[in-house]
């Protein structure tokens, strides 16, 4: 949470919230709706009407801004000059006092009839009424889950891993941490399997989902597996990762493995116009394993649905990398989940969190290897499994060891990094002009465009979308001189100027789309991909051609496309769950503090770790050393509801 430093000329208990907020408007530090909330807040209070209605505003911007609480003792003067706004402790007692406000002692009290109020305060936090429900129930679900184990058949549970797992685990390589997650998911109602890019979470999971179909079968069961994900592109790209990898597991360990995700909105049944789902505490969903994938995208109020929803007999597994952005929503769920199971304690590599003494053994006798850890009475530390190893990047890789020195938050380390002429796979661009970038891009794109002319089998057009894939200039924000709008224009021009493209046509061939809407009816969704192809044989018709999560391609004319915006460069948030051969990062030219705003380490970071090969930053300093300073640390009781 950000806060403003004010002036003090005036109390702000002296005024009006008629005089503070409109002027709080008109300096465009609330939205039109944080002001008719305010002012609704105040309407209803009689004594210290203003101040009240301002903390009101304030919390509905804060929520625009993703925070789901917050902290009263971190409030100091929220953006008001020339007024003083109460301290934390005048604060938290005209609180007590106010009409609006229900005062809630312990968590345990979420039934507690005052909680009807719009408003919350819940220990040192506050929060607008319906965001505190959903954390509380959440954090109530997952309690619940954690203090219940699955006790599991030791001996099956050796046979299969066997089977599934190479024995590499000696003193010398350390432990298998992809047998260490699969042991402790398989043993836990509620997991968290959590790894930066390429430790091979998808991996990981069909392995657990063999394990655990095979023990059902050993007890002559068969249990139902759902896969979920936030966004169609996610469940469509976990879809065809789990497809390809099924087939390196052991024939006889392949049978009812579930190979198709759902997006998590169609798995809990969607009601038109509606906020609440088919599917809920009442009317649980089908299923006795729900794995879901890129979990740090999913926001608070879907996550308490979605736990809300689990059969008593259910188990989920979340899978996500903490150090990504969260959620574009409100919380930051599976961030602060890890944290409460790490205790706010960096974990060394290979080496487990601290884990109870039961789950110790049963990783012990599983695994037939001792671990030594302290010994822990957490009950969510048990439920964390950390990927350590990177399949994808060796130690000496630029990009790896990028990523750590970003978590680190140490910008000598990644200057020097940069500086270093033996590490050739990240670089740094200082240009204050875009027009660089296009030209880089030129000698991929000319790569691009000739297959277009040859691209008439299905084969030839699947190559065509891998070369689009091998590079993407990735964005902070939408607009400036660096943002996506200006980019894509850049690069049309030069494209135009070459010859190469016809943007006197909407749809010209090789023209890249990006979805803006999900489409059911098409089985296309936001975030989607598309290149626009003429047909074979039809020099007039063209389609947006689409690869579908059976790896296949689909096309669909122009006129039935959702919304979709062209997309030689995407923004950051966009790119999640996507991986490119080579990333381009543009961070915005940073002269005032508004302009900064949007940098952190978690989109510093998130950028680097969509690219496979290389890593090319275009950014000043002052903008790189924003994003090493600023961690997204998001409002939120949930951390401390799970200790």
């Amino acid at each position: 949470m950000v806060t403003l430093t004010a002036h003090t000329d005036t109390d702000i208990t002296h005024s009006t919230a008629a005089q503070v907020l409109p002027l709080l408007l008109s300096q465009g530090k609330i939205r039109p709706i944080d002001l008719a909330f305010g002012e609704f807040i105040a309407s209803q209070e009689t004594q210290n009407a203003c101040c009240i209605g301002v903390l009101g505003a304030y919390l509905s911007l804060r929520l625009g801004e993703q925070d789901s609480c917050l902290l009263i003792d971190q409030l100091g003067q929220p953006f008001l000059p020339h007024f003083r706004f109460p301290t934390a402790s005048e604060l938290r007692q005209q609180l007590s006092q106010a009409k609006c406000v229900a005062v809630i002692n312990s968590a345990d009290s979420q039934d507690n009839p005052a909680s009807a109020r719009p408003l919350v305060l819940d220990n040192n936090q506050i929060y607008l009424q319906r965001y505190w429900q959903y954390e509380v129930q959440l954090a109530a679900k997952i309690n619940q889950l954690t203090a219940q184990h699955h006790k599991l058949d030791i001996a099956t549970g050796r046979q299969l891993l066997g089977q599934l797992f190479v024995d590499n685990d000696d003193t010398r390589q350390g432990a298998d941490w992809q047998k260490v997650a699969v042991c402790l998911a398989a043993s836990q109602k509620v997991s968290m399997i959590t790894g930066g890019p390429g430790t091979g979470k998808t991996t990981t999971v069909i392995r657990l989902m063999a394990l655990l179909q095979g023990l059902a079968r050993a007890s002559n069961k068969r249990i139902s597996i759902k896969l979920a994900a936030p966004t169609g592109k996610a469940a469509a790209r976990l879809s065809q990762s789990i497809a390809a990898a099924k087939s390196d597991l052991p024939g006889d360990l392949q049978a009812d493995l579930p190979s198709q995700c759902s997006t998590i909105h169609r798995l809990l049944g969607s009601i038109p116009n509606s906020p609440f789902f088919k599917f809920n505490q009442q009317h649980p969903l089908h299923l006795d394993v729900l794995i879901v994938d890129e979990a740090s995208m999913v926001d608070l109020p879907l996550m308490a649905k979605l736990f809300a929803a689990l059969p008593q007999r259910g188990k989920i597994v979340l899978l996500g990398d903490k150090d990504q952005l969260a959620s574009v929503e409100a919380g930051s769920v599976l961030s602060d989940m890890c944290a409460a199971a790490m205790q706010s304690k960096a974990t060394v590599n290979n080496q487990p969190p601290s884990y109870s003494d039961s789950l110790l053994n049963t990783l012990s006798d599983l695994c037939q290897r001792k671990f030594l850890a302290p010994s822990n009475q957490l009950r969510i530390s048990d439920s964390l499994a950390l990927l350590h190893k990177s399949y994808r990047f060796s130690e000496n890789s630029g990009i790896g060891r990028l990523a750590r020195a970003i978590n680190a938050r140490q910008l000598h380390q990644v200057k020097a990094l940069y500086a270093d002429e033996q590490v050739t796979d990240v670089l740094w661009y200082q240009t204050g002009d875009p027009k660089l970038l296009v030209g880089k891009l030129l000698a991929g794109y000319q790569d691009y465009f000739s297959a277009l002319t040859e691209a008439k089998t299905e084969s030839q057009r699947l190559a065509v979308y891998a070369k689009l894939q091998r590079q993407q200039v990735l964005c902070a924000q939408k607009s400036a001189p660096w943002g996506v709008h200006h980019i894509n224009a850049l690069v049309e021009a030069e494209l135009q100027k070459q010859g190469l493209i016809d943007t006197t046509r909407d749809f010209y061939p090789g023209r890249p789309v990006m979805l803006n809407q999900n489409d059911h009816s098409l089985g296309l969704y936001n975030g989607d991909i598309g290149i626009v192809l003429q047909e074979p044989e039809q020099s007039l018709l063209y389609k947006v051609w689409f690869v579908t999560a059976q790896g296949t391609l689909r096309g669909v004319l122009p006129s039935r496309l959702p919304p979709h915006e062209t997309v030689y460069a995407m923004t950051i948030h966009k790119s999640q769950g996507s991986e490119f051969d080579h990333v381009y990062l543009c961070l915005p030219r940073v002269e005032t503090r508004s302009q900064g705003r949007l940098l952190s380490q978690e989109l510093l970071y998130t950028g680097l770790t969509r690219s496979k090969k290389t890593f090319s930053l275009f950014s000043d300093e002052r903008a790189l050393a924003i994003c090493l300073q600023r961690q997204c640390k998001r409002g939120s009781g949930l951390a401390e509801r799970l200790l």
